[in-house]
């Protein structure tokens, strides 16, 4: 069955980041789970969540010809992050394929 194009706009805006801040997911398991988390881990979700965030810095391009400026948000380049995740991925499976 189709999803509705109601349904559609929705899981399209839905990305990992907001199942971890949502309810405050994240901060309630990390103090359930405490004592079995490794520092490692909380590293990674905490980069993940903060990925293309004012925080982590920018570049400003600005256009010579036309004054358009565009801010580029910089990456985490974290592992369980499903943009620079898959980036990095990607990037292995190329060398992979060049490699045979």
């Amino acid at each position: 069955m189709p999803l509705s194009p109601c349904l559609r706009r929705c899981y399209a805006s839905l990305r990992i980041p907001h199942i971890f801040e949502d309810n405050h997911n994240w901060g309630a398991f990390r103090i359930v789970e405490k004592d079995n988390l490794r520092d490692v881990e909380i590293n990674e979700v905490n980069k993940m969540l903060s990925c293309k965030d004012e925080i982590r810095g920018f570049y400003t391009y600005l256009c010579e010809h036309c004054g358009t400026e565009l801010i580029v948000h910089f990456g985490c380049n974290s592992r369980i992050c499903s943009n620079c995740g898959k980036n990095h991925t990607d990037k292995w499976a190329r060398s992979l394929q060049n490699a045979l």
